[in-house]
């Protein structure tokens, strides 16, 4: 697998198509003519400040775009309403983690699960995906290049492999849901599977809960909490997803039987 190239605001922006460019700019307040191209959108875009650009981006409508800053370090969603609860003890749940080839939520080339039942790991699984495109303009954030996947399976082959590990748990779990949530929407419909039925649950919203920290993507958090990260690699961000929730849950448990005590 090729090397990951440092992030950089270029690379970034390379990242994204001629529709989404547009939806920055015109947020930007840049002015667009009909015969704007995506290069030229890019120089622009290059010349603002990172603060103005991430309040923009964040507002986005399309969710996969939103998302996939937030993985790389931008502000994280809202934290947990009242009524969620991580569901402690007991409880079974399946940490997911996809990469994309690109900014569409159809092009999984990397999918990982990690089971935890009663808060130890009992199974872990990861698999390449063919892409159904064969750009890969992604390569930056997770180092999986065209060749890493050419002979891979399609996520069709992949999912029916790999689902059964869903099953008698009580949710899924991912390091900002919305986006693995997306991907794996767009992957099934593409490929005629249904999507679980299981809820998502985002640690990113229950270390905003739970932890005192200055940002929330997934290297700060790991940091935080002694756990051992190859961010961008799916079954290391899957796993490592799966030991933050089991940490909340634990924390849940002795809020829960601390607050019994007084």
């Amino acid at each position: 697998m090729a090397r990951r190239p440092p992030f950089n605001r270029k690379s970034l922006l390379q990242a994204l198509d001629l529709a989404q460019l547009q939806l920055v700019a015109a947020r930007l307040g840049i002015q667009l003519s009909p015969a704007s191209h995506a290069q030229r959108l890019r120089s622009k875009l290059a010349c603002h400040p990172d603060a103005t650009a991430r309040r923009i981006l964040e507002v986005l409508d399309n969710d996969t775009v939103a998302s996939l800053f937030d993985r790389i370090g931008f502000e994280a969603p809202a934290p947990p309403s009242p009524a969620d609860h991580p569901r402690t003890r007991e409880s079974r749940f399946v940490a997911i983690d996809f990469e994309t080839a690109d900014s569409k939520p159809d092009s999984a080339c990397s999918v990982a699960l990690v089971r935890v039942h009663g808060q130890r790991i009992v199974k872990r699984a990861a698999r390449l995906i063919r892409p159904p495109r064969r750009q890969i303009t992604l390569t930056w954030v997770h180092g999986i290049t065209w060749q890493d996947v050419a002979e891979a399976p399609t996520f069709r082959a992949v999912w029916l492999e790999l689902a059964p590990i869903l099953e008698g748990t009580d949710f899924l779990v991912a390091h900002h849901a919305p986006f693995d949530r997306a991907v794996l929407r767009a992957c099934c419909q593409r490929a005629r599977l249904p999507m679980p039925s299981l809820p998502f649950k985002c640690t990113v919203k229950w270390s905003r809960r739970m932890f005192d920290l200055p940002r929330y993507n997934l290297p700060t958090v790991c940091d935080y909490l002694g756990i051992a990260l190859d961010h961008h690699q799916a079954l290391s961000d899957a796993e490592a997803c799966a030991r933050i929730m089991i940490e909340v849950q634990r924390r849940w448990q002795q809020r829960d039987v601390s607050t019994a005590a007084r």
